[in-house]
């Protein structure tokens, strides 16, 4: 059981210092700031959002529920298997509301290996009592250095600053 009131003791999962995703990067005004931290079978983080993030009164929206399962799907995935990847599909079930202004934290896990190059991963997401209010399962697809390139999704310079920063644990 992972001690989240340990948290900082665990491997920090490195990641770009300056990036600017909504969810993880650390640059971006208005984004998530989400850290993630490893005990080298999963891959988790806290947060405590403002009441920017709320739906109705004090209830963190749904799409901000799903972008923090989808980023730690994501980060599962790219740190363990040090793998670019690209979402597939995400599949959520909202179980028990989240607050605003209250410690949260969320567990990624691999479940199986559907593919040479896709993962089945589950994320959950639990309150500061520790229960499991969403819970998402994604198909994870892993992209090579090269691949990525040929896709031409991202300059150049991001990738292999990417690689440099976040690849090789």
């Amino acid at each position: 059981m992972i001690e989240f009131e340990k948290l900082t003791t665990y491997k920090k999962v490195p990641n770009q210092e300056n990036g600017t995703c909504f969810a993880c990067g650390q640059n971006h005004s208005t984004g998530l700031h989400m850290k993630f931290y490893t005990d080298e079978t999963s891959v988790f983080s806290e947060l405590n959002l403002p009441h920017t993030f709320a739906g109705w009164s004090r209830l963190i929206h749904g799409v901000v529920t799903a972008t923090i399962l989808d980023e730690t799907l994501a980060w599962t995935v790219i740190y363990l298997r040090q793998s670019f990847i690209l979402t597939k599909s995400l599949t959520i079930d909202y179980l028990r509301p989240l607050f605003v202004e209250e410690d949260i934290f969320s567990i990624g896990n691999i479940l199986s290996q559907v593919s040479d190059k896709e993962l089945l991963v589950e994320a959950t997401i639990l309150n500061s009592k520790k229960e499991i209010c969403a819970k998402a399962s994604g198909k994870i697809v892993m992209f090579s250095a090269e691949q990525m390139r040929k896709k031409d999704l991202f300059p150049r310079e991001f990738l292999e600053h990417f690689e440099s920063s976040v690849f090789g644990k």
